[in-house]
């Protein structure tokens, strides 16, 4: 048995609610640093466009490995936003 078979037995509705809290806790994080740091904030709409991706895999519309590799590649492109989006900022201040 592959270490996390026992997630299968979890009704498919509970990831659905996970995920949608995930949306909010993206909205609230880009609505928290709107004022405060717009890259960051921007750069956020990467991780809240990811989140849906599993909503088309539970559709049955993709594949998980399709929906976890499309969740991954906006996740990295976010990491590489705030990255240089921070080393610009640095940049600037010195």
């Amino acid at each position: 048995m592959p270490f996390g078979e026992f997630l299968e037995d979890f009704p498919t509705a509970l990831f659905v609610l996970t995920h949608v809290a995930m949306v909010g806790i993206g909205v609230w994080a880009i609505v928290g640093t709107r004022d405060q740091n717009p890259t960051i904030s921007k750069a956020l709409w990467l991780y809240l466009a990811s989140q849906p991706v599993f909503f088309a895999f539970w559709a049955e519309l993709i594949t998980l490995k399709m929906a976890a590799v499309t969740e991954q590649t906006l996740v990295m492109v976010m990491v590489v936003w705030l990255v240089l989006g921070t080393q610009r900022a640095a940049v600037r201040g010195a």
